[in-house]
């Protein structure tokens, strides 16, 4: 079962784009490890990626697949760029 990206909105699809392109290949990997050491509170996307973590979990981050992510981004006109 993949991630449900319709819970996202396009400020936390913006944020995780930003983070992966950021992280480099072991993104997620390095967002766990962020939320779970509290790293990502100095992050400049912080507040979106906590909101993830806490609304949709860990859990949801393990089903993602960037495809799905970068179709659902496209679609919606969503860049790794904040506005």
């Amino acid at each position: 079962m993949s991630a449900d990206l319709s819970k996202l909105d396009n400020e936390m699809m913006s944020a995780l784009l930003d983070w992966r392109q950021r992280a480099g290949r072991l993104w997620k990997e390095k967002l766990q490890i962020a939320w779970t050491t509290g790293a990502d509170e100095n992050d400049p996307r912080g507040s979106a990626l906590r909101h993830i973590r806490n609304h949709l979990g860990p859990s949801w981050l393990d089903r993602l697949r960037p495809r799905d992510l970068d179709a659902a981004a496209a679609e919606r006109g969503v860049t790794a760029l904040r506005k």
